[in-house]
């Protein structure tokens, strides 16, 4: 074999390995025939589509859309049997085609607005399917679509006329969140019964007296004094922090107010009996100072006030 090849391209050259590399015997290498039913099958279809547009053309839908369907053009079918006024086919085969939204329009024709509804929605046009839902009474379902379709004041008063009040109101409160309406959110989050999201937002608005307010309604009762007090209503202040058991900033609180005996009262529930004897003295009374003052357990607390009493009674 190896001696016939060698002796092949000395003789023969380039013609030599033409026929070694092209199978030996000089044809062409054979390439596969396209089957002929294959080539038959296309040419038919082909056919078909003409025929087909030409019956459309004609104003023959109903003939094109059944060439159509031979010729397996789907879509051109679907547009053939909606113009042929065949509804329901046509509605069919769009939605088998993924287009929903012709296929909404078909069921509309029908008069199904449920199929309607549920194709605008596969569509993603969910202001018509919103719209669909209202007028067949389901709010709720309308409030949703119309969220999606970002119309939240909308679904909103939906929500309202079907009684879900705070449904509605965590709508409002969401929406005017997002524009920065920092007081309305609040006020909304309240009525949606959210207390714990409408506190960042009345922080925001500097409504300390709100912020108060909540807090009150979450039993969080020492900080709803210190908001009192940030607000400037210290007999709240003071009235919360007696309540929270926060004693001494109660007395505080009272003292600014001029309610020496609340805070007396408070620093007595503080156990701080030597502040009882300094605000006594001030307030002049100083039998009751010094029956507080022989009460107090710690000895220089008592040898450093009796002196005091004794001598500015005296005088």
């Amino acid at each position: 074999m190896t001696y016939g090849v060698v002796a092949a391209v000395v003789a023969g050259g380039g013609y030599a390995l033409w026929r070694i590399f092209r199978g030996g015997d000089g044809a062409p290498a054979a390439t596969s025939p396209r089957p002929a039913s294959a080539v038959g099958e296309a040419g038919k279809s082909a056919d078909l589509v003409k025929t087909a547009r030409a019956s459309f053309e004609a104003g023959d839908f109903e003939l094109a859309a059944r060439q159509f369907q031979g010729a397996q053009r789907p879509l051109d079918a679907a547009r053939a049997w909606r113009r042929a006024g065949n509804w329901s086919k046509a509605a069919d085969l769009f939605e088998e085609q993924k287009d929903y939204a012709s296929a909404a329009a078909c069921q509309e024709k029908l008069g199904n607005r449920a199929e309607q509804q549920r194709l605008l929605e596969a569509a993603g046009e969910w202001s018509g399917a919103a719209q669909l839902a209202e007028s067949s009474g389901n709010p709720g379902r309308a409030a949703e679509l119309w969220i999606k379709a970002g119309d939240r004041a909308r679904a909103a008063q939906l929500l309202d006329k079907a009684g879900d009040v705070r449904a509605a109101a965590r709508m409002r409160a969401e929406w005017a969140q997002g524009q920065g309406q920092w007081r309305e959110a609040a006020v909304f989050w309240v009525r949606a019964g959210e207390l714990e999201l409408a506190l960042p937002n009345l922080a925001k608005a500097g409504d300390a007296l709100g912020q108060a307010q909540v807090l009150v309604q979450l039993g969080r009762l020492a900080e709803a004094a210190e908001q009192f007090a940030a607000a400037g209503r210290d007999q709240d202040a003071a009235e919360h922090f007696e309540k929270a058991g926060q004693y001494r900033k109660a007395a505080m609180q009272f003292q600014r107010l001029g309610e020496r005996e609340r805070a007396i009262h408070c620093l007595q529930l503080d156990g701080d009996r030597a502040a009882v004897v300094k605000l006594r003295m001030a307030m002049q009374q100083f039998d009751e100072a010094l029956r507080v003052a022989l009460s107090v357990p710690t000895p220089m607390v008592s040898f450093f006030t009796l002196p005091t009493i004794c001598s500015t009674k005296a005088s």
